[in-house]
């Protein structure tokens, strides 16, 4: 039998684990074919403007790498649950 526990958030079986990532799975491949989900290489650019935006705002460096990567693809908007990340990207001038 195999269980992970999840951040604390209880325990899974094997097969409900193997259930999760496969669900993961499907919806990132579904969102490439519909064209919502762009996975791009990191370029040097976006990697040394990244660690500037961590040293100036004090963030995490996925968030860095965040901002750099949509403001490269000129995004329109973007989506987060976590407030520091769309606080950051204000000040970063993400969007005019």
């Amino acid at each position: 039998m195999f269980l992970i526990d999840i951040f604390g958030g209880g325990w899974l079986s094997r097969k409900q684990l193997d259930t999760r990532i496969f669900d993961s799975i499907y919806e990132t491949i579904k969102f490439i074919k519909t064209g919502f989900l762009q996975i791009a290489p990191l370029t040097a650019y976006e990697l040394v403007h990244s660690w500037l935006i961590v040293m100036e705002q004090h963030v995490y460096v996925a968030d860095a790498i965040q901002i750099c990567t949509c403001k490269r693809f000129n995004c329109d908007l973007l989506l987060s649950a976590d407030e520091t990340l769309v606080e950051v990207a204000s000040k970063c001038d993400l969007f005019p």
